[in-house]
C-alpha cells in the first residue's frame, strides 16, 4: 500500500518512483522504461549509486545496454555508457550491445558504441562478429561506417563463414558489391569447401550469383564433391542455371549428365530443363537431343552386363522419363496435330521427332538383337512336341478369348479410325504369335540358362518399359502406340517367358499390360494369377497424374496403417498412435477405427475428429473456471489435471 501511494505521489508531480531494493525488480522497471525511451525516466531512476547498470538478468543474461542497443533507444543508451555500462558485455549468446545493434541496423547506437570503444572483432558462440551481422541482413549503409574501425572485411566465423558468404546466401546485392569493392576474396571456401557462388546458388539467389561471375568467381566443387550447378538442380532454381550456363557454357553437358544421378530429384530437374527450353526452339532442340543421346549410353551400359542393374535402371527411367515428358512439354501442339491413322504399318511422325529422338534408335535395336538371341535359344531348347501340346492345350483354354484379343480398343474414347488401326497391327503381327507358351519352355532351359535369363531380365525388362514410355509419347493418348504393339506381338514368346520367369515384372516394368486392353489380353490369364492386393497397390499407385502429385487421393489403408483409438482415453490414446506414425502417411489420409468396435471409414473418421476435439477443450481440464459475475475466475474444482489444488 506505501508503494502506490508513492507512485501516486510520483505521478502527480511527474516524476518517476524509486527503485526497489531488489535488482530483478529494478532490472525490470528500468527494461520497460528503455524499451520505451523514456530516458528522463531511467535519467532519474540511475541519478544515485543504487542499481549496477551492468547487471545482467533474465535467460539471455542481457544487461540494460543490450536491451537499449537492441531496441534504438539511443538516448538511453548513452545514459548507460554514461553511467559506466560495459560496452562489450556478452550475452547468453556471445552477442555485446554492438552485434545486436547492428542485427537490427540501428545506426545511431552503432555508432555511439564505437565511439566507446566496442569491439567489432569480438565473436559470438557461432563466431559472427559485428560485420557478419551487417551482411547477413544487408545493411550496405551501415557497412562503410564500420570500414572504419576493421582491417579484415574477410573475418571468418566458426564454419568459416565470412560476411561474402552469407551476404550472397541472402541475396543482398548492393552488400555484395559493397564488399568486394572494400576487397572481400571473391572465391574464397568455408570449412566445408563452399564458396559465396556456392552460397548464392543454394538458395536461388541469381542476382548475386551474377554479380560474382561477373567478378570473376570461379566454379569448382566443394569437398563433397557438390558444385554451384548441383545446387541449381536440387533446388529447381532456373535462373540462377541459367546464369551459370550463360557464363559457363562447357556446363551443359555436365547439365545433361545430371540425369546420371541416383538421387536426382526429377521433378526439380525437369523444372529447370523446361525454363530453359523456354529460351528458344535451338536450346530445346539442342537439350532433346542429347537427353536422347544420353538414353542411349544409359542404356547400352545397362545391357552390358556389367553394371549395378537397379541403379542404372532406375538412372534409364528417370531420363526417359524426363525426356518424354519435356518433349510433351515443348512440342505439345505438333504432337497433338499429328494424326493416328495408319498407313502401310507406318504412323507418321514429324521430321523434327524423328531427328530427336534418333540418338535412342540404335538402343530399341539393341533390345531387339537381345530378345531375337533369347528367342534362338528358346527354340533350341524347347522340344517340339511338348511345345505343340502346350499350344493346343491353351488353345482350348483360351478359345473364348479369342474374339476379344483380336477387337479389343484403347479405350472408350478412341475413333473408329483408331480402333480400326490397332486392330490391324493386332492382325498382321499377333496372329502368329498369339498364346505362344513359354511355361513349357523354361521347364526346358538348363540351370546355367535359367541364370542367364536371371541376370537379363531386371535389364531388358527395364529397357522395354523405356522403350514404352518413348512410344507412348509420340502418340496420342487415346491409343497405344502401334509400333509397341508390333513390338510386342513380335516378342511375344519371349516376354511371356520373361512374365513367368518373375511375375513381379508385371508391377516393376511391364506397366504396358495393365494400361492396353489390346495387350492385357494376351497376357490376362497371368494377370488373374496375381495376388489381388499386388494389383489393387499398382492400381492407386498410378491413377494419379504424374504432373499433380500434390492431389489429395484417398488410399486403403493397409492393417498396419490403421489407427487403433481408445475410445475411454481418446485424448491420450490418439497422442500415442499420432506421434509414432510417419508423418507423410498422416497427410495422405487417416485410416482409423474404435478398439473394440467394428466401424471403420470416413464415417469414424468425422465421429473422432468431433469426439477429439470436445475432449482437447474439455473444460475440466483448466485449473480455473470463470466465476458467476462473469468477471473472475476461481479453482476448478473438477479439474482433471489436479483435483486437489
Amino acid at each position: 500500500m506505501e508503494f502506490l501511494k508513492d507512485l501516486a505521489k510520483s505521478l502527480r508531480s511527474a516524476r518517476t518512483v524509486e527503485l526497489p531494493d531488489d535488482k530483478s525488480s529494478a532490472y525490470y522497471m528500468l527494461m520497460s522504461m528503455i524499451i520505451g525511451n523514456q530516458y528522463r525516466s531511467v535519467s532519474d531512476l540511475l541519478s544515485g549509486p543504487k542499481f549496477d547498470v551492468n547487471y545482467a538478468h533474465g535467460r539471455p543474461n542481457r544487461n540494460l545496454l543490450h536491451i537499449a542497443a537492441n531496441c534504438g533507444s539511443y538516448e538511453c543508451l548513452n545514459i548507460l555508457l554514461k553511467k559506466g555500462a560495459n560496452v562489450n558485455f556478452q550475452d547468453m549468446s556471445g552477442c555485446t550491445p554492438l552485434h545486436l545493434a547492428a542485427r537490427n541496423g540501428q545506426r545511431k547506437c552503432i555508432n555511439k558504441l564505437l565511439e566507446y570503444k566496442a569491439d567489432v572483432n569480438i565473436r559470438n558462440n557461432e563466431g559472427l562478429t559485428t560485420i557478419h551481422w551487417l551482411a547477413v541482413n544487408g545493411r550496405t549503409e551501415l557497412l562503410h561506417d564500420l570500414f572504419m574501425y576493421t582491417q579484415d572485411v574477410d573475418v571468418e566465423d566458426a564454419q568459416g563463414q565470412t560476411a561474402l558468404h552469407v551476404a550472397c546466401q541472402n541475396g543482398h546485392k548492393s552488400t555484395v558489391v559493397c564488399l568486394l569493392d572494400h576487397g572481400a576474396e571473391i572465391n574464397r571456401p568455408n570449412h566445408y569447401g563452399w564458396m559465396p557462388l556456392h552460397f548464392a546458388c543454394s538458395h536461388g539467389q541469381h542476382d548475386t550469383a551474377t554479380i560474382l561471375l561477373q567478378r570473376g568467381a570461379v566454379f569448382l566443387p566443394d569437398k563433397s564433391n557438390k558444385t554451384p550447378l548441383d545446387f541449381c538442380i536440387e533446388g529447381g532454381y532456373c535462373e540462377t542455371c541459367d546464369n551459370l550456363l550463360t557464363h559457363f557454357p562447357k556446363l551443359f553437358e555436365q547439365l545433361i549428365q545430371m540425369v546420371r544421378k541416383e538421387h536426382l530429384k526429377e521433378s526439380m530437374y525437369l523444372k529447370v530443363l523446361k525454363f530453359l527450353c523456354k529460351k528458344n526452339n535451338e536450346m530445346a532442340d539442342r537439350i532433346l537431343v542429347a537427353l536422347a543421346e544420353e538414353l542411349s549410353n544409359i542404356g547400352h551400359n545397362l545391357l552390358s552386363l556389367s553394371s549395378n542393374v537397379e541403379v542404372h535402371v532406375s538412372v534409364l527411367l528417370t531420363c526417359v522419363r524426363v525426356l518424354c515428358k519435356l518433349y510433351t512439354s515443348v512440342y505439345q501442339s505438333m504432337t497433338s496435330s499429328i494424326q493416328s491413322a495408319v498407313a502401310n504399318g507406318v504412323t507418321p511422325v514429324s521430321p523434327k521427332t524423328i531427328r530427336i529422338f534418333k540418338p535412342a534408335e540404335s538402343l530399341w535395336q539393341l533390345l531387339e538383337d537381345w530378345l531375337n538371341l533369347l528367342q534362338v535359344e528358346f527354340d533350341q531348347k524347347s522340344p517340339k512336341q511338348s511345345t505343340e501340346n502346350l499350344v493346343e492345350n491353351e488353345n482350348g483354354s483360351h478359345s473364348a478369348e479369342k474374339p476379344n484379343t483380336m477387337n479389343t480398343t484403347t479405350s472408350s474414347n478412341a475413333s473408329p479410325q483408331q480402333q480400326k488401326a490397332a486392330n490391324q497391327y493386332l492382325d498382321v503381327n499377333c496372329s502368329k504369335d498369339k498364346l505362344q507358351v513359354s511355361e513349357g519352355i523354361l521347364k526346358h532351359i538348363s540351370l546355367e540358362d535359367q541364370d542367364v535369363i536371371g541376370a537379363t531380365l531386371p535389364r531388358i525388362c527395364g529397357v522395354v518399359q523405356a522403350f514404352y514410355i518413348t512410344c507412348s509419347c509420340h502418340t496420342e493418348s487415346e491409343i497405344t502406340s502401334p509400333r509397341f504393339i508390333e513390338f510386342v506381338c513380335k516378342h511375344n514368346k519371349v516376354l511371356k517367358a520373361l512374365v513367368q520367369r518373375n511375375t513381379t515384372v508385371i508391377f516393376d516394368h511391364f506397366h504396358f499390360l495393365l494400361e492396353c486392353p489390346e495387350l492385357m489380353s494376351q497376357f490376362i490369364h497371368i494377370i488373374k494369377l496375381q495376388p489381388f492386393v499386388k494389383r489393387r497397390e499398382w492400381f492407386y499407385q498410378n491413377i494419379s497424374d504424374d504432373e499433380n502429385p500434390s492431389e489429395v487421393l484417398h488410399i486403403p489403408a493397409t492393417d498396419e496403417d490403421i489407427l487403433i483409438i481408445n475410445r475411454e482415453r481418446i485424448f491420450d490414446s490418439s497422442c500415442d498412435r499420432v506421434l509414432k506414425e510417419n508423418p507423410d502417411k498422416l497427410k495422405k489420409g487417416l485410416a482409423l477405427k474404435f478398439d473394440g468396435e467394428e466401424g471403420m471409414g470416413q464415417g469414424v473418421v468425422r465421429e473422432w475428429f468431433d469426439v477429439l476435439s470436445k475432449e482437447i477443450l474439455n473444460p475440466d481440464y483448466a485449473l480455473f473456471t470463470q466465476s458467476a459475475d462473469g468477471s473472475t475466475f476461481q479453482p476448478n474444482s473438477n479439474s482433471a489435471i489436479n483435483p486437489d489444488h
